[in-house]
């Protein structure tokens, strides 16, 4: 039979032990290697996702820098080419391209009559733009802060020059490169080459 004493010390000891327990029970969780291979595979989850946003980003300014470039650049062949088939009169600056008529790739500017009776011009400057000539004033049609203009030929086709002219309708091949403005990472280059025909039927001499 026990003692007052004994009981005592065998009911603190259960409730000693028995608090120890519990404590054990609710402070249980993950290990350290546990959550040092959780913390790394969110950390490679994360920088992929990162990656990828960043990416894209890279993509949409890319688009959104080609598409003004060639926003620019259309106006530029826009106006050349109504200008050029409502005119007349196509040649190149004396000396160049083979001659007045344009017969050789590589002349960067043209001279021709407006459909005003006027005298035009179109040109390639130093800095890469492309440019309009009319009655002494220059104006530029492609803007250097966009669009970066790396060579402009133009060639007019007759019927001894180029297949496919007649002698009555002149044909003037205009060939473009150059590249979109921005990062390097954001940069794209072109190259674009169309023909435009008189629309004034001249008569045959």
């Amino acid at each position: 039979m026990k003692t007052p004493l004994q009981v005592m010390k065998s009911a603190l000891r259960r409730k000693l032990f028995g608090c120890q327990q519990e404590n054990i029970k609710l402070i249980t969780g993950f290990t350290l290697i546990e959550v040092l291979v959780s913390v790394s595979i969110f950390t490679m989850v994360a920088l992929a996702a990162i990656a990828s946003v960043i990416a894209a980003n890279d993509l949409a300014k890319k688009t959104q820098n080609i598409r003004n470039a060639f926003d620019n650049l259309n106006f530029a062949i826009e106006s050349m080419s109504r200008n050029i088939r409502l005119g007349s009169d196509y040649r190149c600056p004396d000396g160049a391209g083979g001659g007045s008529e344009c017969k050789d790739l590589g002349v960067s500017s043209i001279s021709l009559t407006d459909s005003e009776d006027a005298p035009l011009a179109y040109g390639l400057s130093p800095d890469g733009k492309i440019t309009r000539t009319k009655g002494g004033v220059t104006n530029d049609l492609t803007s250097s802060q966009v669009i970066k203009i790396n060579r402009l030929d133009f060639l007019v086709c007759k019927t001894q020059f180029c297949a496919g002219s007649t002698p009555t309708q002149p044909r003037v091949v205009i060939l473009i490169q150059g590249e979109s403005l921005g990062k390097s990472s954001l940069k794209s280059k072109f190259s674009i080459q169309t023909s435009v025909s008189q629309r004034l039927l001249q008569k045959k001499i």
